[in-house]
């Protein structure tokens, strides 16, 4: 089962080509031929506005459409019977979801799922089992484990948050191997990482 963590992206990214395109080709049309399309008509200040708006549509319209691979290639996680992301069951001690709340005080006080965070899928390799370079992606981390006998180091794949993906990855591994996943928990607040 591959679980994509860019739900919705191509929504946003053809929003994102489609207004700055429009826009950035409406005031192309008014900086060339201003006569027509201005109602300043050929004023040197319409005109260099005009021009103004051109580039400051056109560029994202041209990053958009020049990183669209990027930003719509596919970044997730597989979990079947063999493992999960490529991982085997077998060498991991478990695999679970944290977050981060920030301790700071809110100006509005926040519902505690609202207040969640920097969610990362974490993985905890079995004892002798080495994840370093194994997989594109994962950084490393040390913290205390969540679950007594796991170990500090652990793996982390950055999530998006407020989706659906957690619930999703919880159910996929559940379904493929219940006795590794250690549940959603809290981690230590950084504020960069």
């Amino acid at each position: 089962m591959y679980i994509d963590f860019r739900q919705g992206n191509f929504r946003v990214w053809a929003g994102g080509v489609l207004g700055s395109g429009f826009f950035g080709f409406a005031a192309l049309m008014a900086a060339v031929n201003p006569e027509e399309h201005l109602v300043g008509g050929d004023d040197p200040t319409t005109r260099f506005l005009a021009w103004v708006c051109t580039f400051l549509f056109l560029i994202p319209f041209g990053a958009l459409v020049i990183f669209a691979p990027k930003l719509l290639g596919r970044t997730g996680v597989t979990v079947d019977q063999a493992g999960i992301h490529g991982i085997p069951w077998s060498d991991l001690a478990g695999v679970g979801i944290a977050y981060k709340v920030n301790p700071a005080p809110q100006k509005v006080p926040l519902p505690e799922g609202v207040r969640r965070q920097g969610h990362v899928l974490e993985f905890f390799p079995a004892p002798g089992v080495d994840l370093t370079d194994r997989v594109a992606g994962l950084r490393p981390a040390t913290e205390p484990p969540p679950h007594p006998g796991l170990p500090s180091e652990r793996f982390r794949l950055p999530m998006p948050d407020a989706s659906a993906v957690p619930a999703r990855i919880e159910q996929a591994v559940r379904s493929y191997a219940p006795h590794r996943w250690l549940g959603t928990y809290q981690r230590t607040w950084t504020p960069l990482a």
